[in-house]
């Protein structure tokens, strides 16, 4: 929740089984799945609002490396209220963890309002890599 209404802020991020909502405490060895942020702008930044982008890297916190990054980039029309987005970053099949490795979300929000820029960042819970 932003502090203000002069804030962005994500409210929520998590792992969710591919083209779901559904949260996901693991994930099959190399498969797609999705990163949900619930982001929300507040109604003064929003009425200037006009971009706004989430960056997302899915960390394997069992060898400290970087599995993915992946950005999502919007244009956004400036309205005078707040404004409640549930973003879907699509997560590619292929990319390498052993199983029982355990991974973590960590993003950063930026919604872009004219000469004023609000940043916001946060972590998901842990989940696991299990056999395919």
């Amino acid at each position: 929740m932003p502090n203000n209404s002069w804030d962005a802020a994500i409210n929520d991020l998590f792992p969710a089984d591919d083209n779901t909502e559904d949260f996901a405490e693991s994930v099959p060895k190399g498969a797609a799945f999705d990163v949900v942020a619930k982001v929300e702008i507040g109604r003064n930044l929003m009425q200037f609002a006009d971009a706004d982008l989430l960056y997302v890297s899915v960390a394997n916190v069992s060898k400290s490396s970087i599995l993915v990054t992946e950005k999502l980039p919007r244009t956004i029309k400036p309205e005078d209220k707040k404004r409640n987005d549930t973003l879907r970053v699509d997560i590619k099949p292929g990319w390498v963890a052993d199983v029982g490795d355990v991974l973590q979300v960590t993003a950063s929000y930026k919604a872009e309002a004219g000469i004023h820029t609000d940043f916001s960042s946060a972590q998901s819970g842990l989940f696991v890599v299990v056999d395919a």
